[in-house]
């Protein structure tokens, strides 16, 4: 092996080889620099960070309540995340990467958990793993909140 070889080697960061270690910190950005990617997914300043416990619908993908009524839940739910930091600071306490190493993070702004809120409002499923995020999601599909409207059928 040439010395060049080694020295990239120790010179590249061990994340570039999917070994990302464990993240714990604390991100905070004003409202100019948040922005919502989709319903569980915000970008703070240059850093993209999920919602932890969250899952939402891509924009673009249908829910569908009875043969003839379609909407587009992913660009909903994408909108219901915007309405809950439109103007306020955001706070997310990060705890780790998903497999796709995004910030997994549990974030709040002014005073309001979003990832439970968009479990709550229903504009979000709870992942399979998270059994208080769970509950949330059954008491938002019986009330028929958000994507759960009219009985609709929600993708993920």
């Amino acid at each position: 092996m040439t010395s060049f070889a080694v020295m990239l080697m120790v010179a590249l960061p061990a994340d570039l080889f999917g070994r990302a270690s464990n993240l714990t910190t604390t991100l905070a950005a004003e409202s100019p620099q948040v922005a919502v990617v989709d319903g569980d997914t915000l970008r703070m300043r240059d850093t993209l960070v999920r919602l932890r416990g969250t899952v939402a619908p891509s924009r673009g993908q249908v829910c569908q309540s009875g043969p003839a009524m379609t909407v587009d839940c992913g660009t909903a739910s994408s909108t219901a995340l915007a309405g809950l930091v439109r103007g306020r600071a955001v706070a997310c306490q990060a705890n780790g990467r998903d497999r796709h190493g995004f910030v997994l993070a549990d974030c709040e702004a002014a005073g309001v958990n979003l990832n439970h809120a968009m479990v709550s409002q229903g504009w979000a499923r709870a992942e399979l793993d998270d059994a208080a995020m769970q509950a949330t999601e059954r008491e938002a599909q019986r009330a028929k909140r958000g994507l759960w409207w009219g009985g609709s059928t929600v993708p993920l």
